[in-house]
């Protein structure tokens, strides 16, 4: 699914809109007696310099390859809402999955060669929550194999840091949207609560979207909004389509969603 903001045309000129494609889709909303985006963009780069694994600079690359790297606020703190969800999941979520989505060539270290059982078995000997921790602000592996990705929170995770610092900024009525998660305070420009549109998915991976929506959700106060659509991130193995959700359970770790 992929929402899109609904909205009457604006009316007050204090709203202003941040958009682009730096890092990923990002689409801010806001209103204050000045223009915050100069601020908004350092902290929205400071976060991804943190979390990104596509980043070979940025502090999750750096612990991914055992270098000596200070650990930055943004950084611990993703770290640990990682773990405490994966805790709270039982491992449903895993932030140690790195190297399952980098075999299924989801990562920031493609294998589009199709996955093996071997491969997998081998691979799961080293994924695992419990074999990472952080101790004095330092990163303790009981496997140096062990590799991060937090990008299944980390938009969601965006958010929350992007809204924090514009209520820090006296902003109110605000709508962050990044890859298709979002927070959203007050009323939009028309002066009602924020209304989303999630797009009606196509019936099979690959396929594109219908015009139409599939549900229009109103956002009232404060909330906030997760989307996911297989559909926009698949790859192709042994002639099959396959999305990208994965199961990282004890069994088989095989794909959970095809």
């Amino acid at each position: 699914m992929f929402p899109f903001l609904l909205f009457g045309c604006a009316t007050d000129a204090s709203y202003y809109t941040l958009s682009g494609q730096k890092h990923t889709y990002h689409r801010i909303i806001y209103k204050h007696s000045a223009c915050l985006d100069e601020g908004i963009m350092r902290v929205y780069d400071e976060f991804y310099r943190a979390i990104n694994p596509f980043d070979s600079q940025s502090t999750i690359s750096h612990v991914n390859r055992n270098e000596a790297v200070q650990l930055d606020p943004l950084f611990i703190e993703a770290f640990n809402r990682a773990m405490e969800l994966a805790k709270q999941t039982d491992g449903a979520f895993d932030p140690t999955c790195a190297p399952l989505i980098n075999r299924w060539g989801f990562g920031y270290e493609e294998r589009p060669e199709a996955a093996q059982a071997e491969s997998l078995e081998y691979l799961k000997t080293y994924v695992g929550y419990d074999k990472i921790e952080l101790s004095h602000d330092v990163i303790v592996k009981q496997d140096p194999r062990v590799q991060l990705n937090f990008s299944a929170i980390g938009d969601g995770f965006a958010c929350e840091v992007i809204a924090r610092y514009l209520e820090g900024q006296g902003v109110r009525d605000y709508l962050v949207d990044i890859g298709g998660e979002m927070i959203a305070s007050g009323k939009n420009p028309s002066g009602n609560d924020w209304s989303v549109g999630i797009v009606q998915p196509p019936k099979q991976l690959g396929g594109s979207p219908a015009d139409t929506f599939s549900a229009i959700l109103h956002l009232s106060g404060k909330a906030a909004l997760a989307t996911s659509g297989n559909y926009n991130n698949f790859r192709r193995v042994n002639g099959k389509l396959r999305g990208h959700t994965i199961d990282r359970g004890p069994v088989t770790r095989w794909r959970l969603t095809c």
